[in-house]
């Protein structure tokens, strides 16, 4: 679950210090200058209405570490978690659990999830809270998903 936090002033916060325009930031995520005023106005756009992707290009644009970006309320950090461990990880409970890739989707609330077994990187494509459902289901700490994107290389993203 992710906790209550004051991702859009931290974001404003983030951008103004890097010197950045609203303009600009929109283009690099391409989305609106409305949607991207939004993620700087209300924390529940972070969080539903942009993908890992975007997230991690913002990590890039903004020079943030999303390891300390993102509040830990407590949850200690397993250890860094790539998106082709999070596969195995599902995979590996599937086999575990005797369930098919079906049923683990009905049970996160998230289709897709298959192809992200095929190609890790389709991952990115969900937003924080799919992540947070996702992990929750395989007792992996999002945040280690989150350090594990900080350190892909800019041609993933």
């Amino acid at each position: 679950m992710i906790n209550s936090f004051n991702f859009a002033h931290h974001l404003r916060t983030a951008r103004e210090k890097a010197k950045k325009s609203v303009k600009e930031m929109a283009k690099s995520l391409g989305i609106s200058v409305a949607a991207y005023h939004d993620l700087e106005s209300f924390d529940d756009e972070f969080i539903d209405c942009i993908s890992l992707q975007q997230i991690a290009i913002l990590g890039k644009l903004l020079h943030l570490d999303l390891r300390t970006f993102f509040p830990r309320s407590g949850e200690a950090l397993q250890k860094v978690v790539s998106l082709e461990d999070l596969a195995n990880t599902i995979k590996d409970f599937l086999n575990i659990h005797h369930i098919t890739i079906q049923e683990f989707q009905e049970r996160a609330g998230w289709e897709g999830i298959s192809q992200c077994l095929e190609n890790p990187l389709e991952f990115l494509k969900y937003n924080m809270t799919a992540l947070a459902d996702i992990c929750e289901i395989v007792g992996v700490n999002w945040l280690s998903v989150i350090s594990g994107i900080n350190n892909l290389p800019p041609q993933s993203q």
